[in-house]
């Protein structure tokens, strides 16, 4: 019984991960798309911005595919790492993120 129920959890967690790599694969296409940038690079500021705000690489990453997350790669920081902000879609407002990371 605990053997069935480890590898039902198991299934349950790789389920998961997979469909977190699927978004993850989406947001960097979007953000490649969006600012004529290499997927590389899109994965990096999705990792950045994730980092920055405390928040899951996948939970960021979903925010980018719902269009609730604004991560824009244009905005710098002076020591020319990315600066982000989260922006509701369609909200016109510019949140940048001032802290260190």
């Amino acid at each position: 019984m605990v053997q069935n129920d480890l590898a039902t959890q198991r299934i349950q967690q790789l389920e998961q991960a997979l469909v977190s790599r699927i978004a993850i694969e989406q947001a960097k296409g979007m953000l490649a798309e969006r600012f004529g940038i290499e997927v590389d690079e899109a994965f990096e500021h999705l990792r950045c911005h994730a980092r920055s705000n405390n928040q899951k690489l996948a939970d960021v990453a979903a925010g980018v595919v719902n269009r609730t997350v604004d991560v824009d790669p244009s905005r710098r920081r002076s020591v020319g790492r990315p600066s982000f902000g989260v922006v509701p879609h369609g909200a016109g407002v510019d949140v940048r993120h001032t802290g260190s990371s």
